[in-house]
């Protein structure tokens, strides 16, 4: 007997994600409590057959000016798209649900490939292309991490392995944080951001991320140093058997010693010894945007160690609430202009 609820535990429904094809970090009971901390709202919404979950999603909820609420489903919903009938039945049940609790706009941004199908799909269930473009990164690098390790660097290019080997003959060690090592991430981080023209959360989200992931053991604060000083640093996620490079950090002292090649391989290795079989390098470029990206720098760093190259279909949004829907439409072309 199938039946829908809202009802599901925090474990359930982790245990769901984590074996999900298409499951991620931001579809995790561990991200609504994070984000719940800065300002949204997180339910649960399963479909159940016998109780057991065939498909849903975790919904994150934030009101925005002028009386618009936004309903968000980051890197969902989880469920097999190749099923329509099941499809359709969950897809509106989300937008009903979405709209019993108060959203005017439903985003939804599934964890699955560019596909001709499913969007000609999505677009006769009244989706339409997020006017707020892609909120997670549409383009990524997956590593094949089942391999040997020995594998694994022969399927990089020849200057991550180089810089590897350059940044322990050169001296660079890295080591695990803990959370009072947080401050000295964010330290890099400021420095990044100003370098690389990007913002930045306040402190204590990323201090909060790595507390909320680490208890569990899925987050590791890696820091590179030469000498005793700090001069890379990266937070690692990782849901086995995926692992996300999520955030990453660099002074811009000791270039020359590559440091970020041996904290990037560290990464790897980590996540590999915690049984995940994927590494997501969160985020690349078309090549022809290269050149136009401040960026561009750390895109062909990552391309450095291989991977495979994917895109998503990115995200869709519907209208719930028509008035408060063309409100946020403005807010949205507004938002657009500023980027």
């Amino acid at each position: 007997m199938e039946k829908f609820s809202s009802e599901i535990s925090d474990k359930e429904w982790d245990t769901f994600v984590a074996s999900h094809e298409n499951g991620s970090f931001l579809q995790t009971s561990l991200w609504g409590k994070l984000k719940s901390l800065f300002g949204w709202e997180t339910q649960k919404l399963c479909l159940l057959e016998d109780e057991k979950i065939r498909g849903g999603c975790l919904i994150f909820y934030r009101n925005l000016p002028f009386n618009v609420r936004l309903a968000y489903v980051p890197y969902g919903p989880l469920i097999d798209w190749n099923d329509k009938e099941l499809s359709k039945e969950i897809l509106l049940e989300i937008k009903k649900f979405s709209y019993k609790n108060g959203a005017s706009v439903l985003i939804i941004e599934p964890n699955i490939l560019e596909n001709n199908e499913i969007v000609v799909f999505l677009r006769n269930n009244g989706f339409y292309r997020s006017f707020l473009k892609n909120i997670q990164p549409q383009k990524t690098l997956i590593l094949d991490i089942s391999k040997s390790q020995e594998e694994i660097l022969s399927g990089m290019e020849k200057r991550a392995r180089y810089g590897i080997r350059v940044a322990i003959k050169r001296g660079v060690e890295v080591r695990s944080g803990s959370e009072r090592d947080i401050q000295i991430f964010y330290n890099l981080l400021k420095i990044t951001s100003e370098r690389n023209k990007f913002k930045i959360h306040p402190q204590n989200y990323y201090f909060q991320a790595f507390k909320i992931f680490s208890q569990f053991g899925y987050a590791n604060l890696l820091i590179a140093e030469f000498e005793k000083e700090p001069i890379a640093a990266a937070i690692i996620f990782a849901i086995p058997p995926k692992a996300w490079y999520i955030y990453g950090a660099s002074s811009g002292s000791h270039k020359e010693k590559n440091p970020n090649y041996l904290l990037q391989w560290e990464a790897i290795k980590w996540a590999k010894s915690i049984g995940c079989t994927e590494y997501d390098l969160w985020g690349t470029l078309d090549e022809e945007k290269f050149s136009n990206s401040s960026l561009s720098g750390v895109y062909l760093f990552k391309r450095a160690f291989g991977g495979r190259l994917v895109k998503k279909i990115g995200a869709w949004e519907v209208s719930l609430k028509p008035l408060r829907y063309f409100i946020y439409r403005l807010g949205a072309i507004f938002y657009r202009m500023k980027i």
